[in-house]
Formats: structure tokens, C-alpha cells, sequence
């Protein structure tokens, strides 16, 4: 019998990329929640780099091209790892 990790890991397998963001989130926040202050100048940072969006000054990636290239960079620093 699988246990509850097993169950919730699969459960979490079919999200989309954002809302298995959105749990890792959650799930981090539960063990470390932030510092006094921590969430605001959070919020601010993104608000901030929203409207750098919307004002054509910065480019952005779905989260599936992020969650990719983020995989490939970590595969590629492992092999290099593994290969010292």
C-alpha cells in the first residue's frame, strides 16, 4: 500500500506547473513562514516588476518554459557534479 506521500506526490503530479508552485509555496511557507516585513517587500517586488511588464521593460516565460530550463540548468550542474 502506497503510502501518504506516495498518494499526495502522485496527486501533485498531475497539476499544472503553477499550481505545483502554488503548493510548494504552501508547503514551504508551513516549515519556514517568513520573517516580520518578509511578505510585504515580497509583494512590492512584485509589484514592481508587474508593472515593468506591463510597461514592455521586462520579458517574461510561462512557467512551463521556466520549470524547463530551470530542470535542464539543475540536470546539467549534477553532471558537471558528478563528473569532478
Amino acid at each position: 500500500m502506497a503510502g501518504k506521500v506516495d498518494i499526495l506526490a502522485e496527486e501533485a503530479g498531475r497539476l499544472s506547473a503553477s499550481e505545483r508552485i502554488e503548493l510548494i509555496n504552501r508547503l514551504l511557507d508551513d516549515l519556514e513562514p517568513m520573517a516580520d516585513g518578509a511578505a510585504a517587500a515580497w509583494a512590492k517586488l512584485a509589484q514592481e516588476r508587474l508593472e515593468s511588464v506591463r510597461r514592455g521593460e521586462m520579458a517574461t516565460l510561462d512557467a512551463d518554459e521556466a520549470l524547463s530550463d530551470a530542470r535542464k540548468r539543475l540536470d546539467l550542474a549534477r553532471r558537471r557534479r558528478r563528473a569532478e
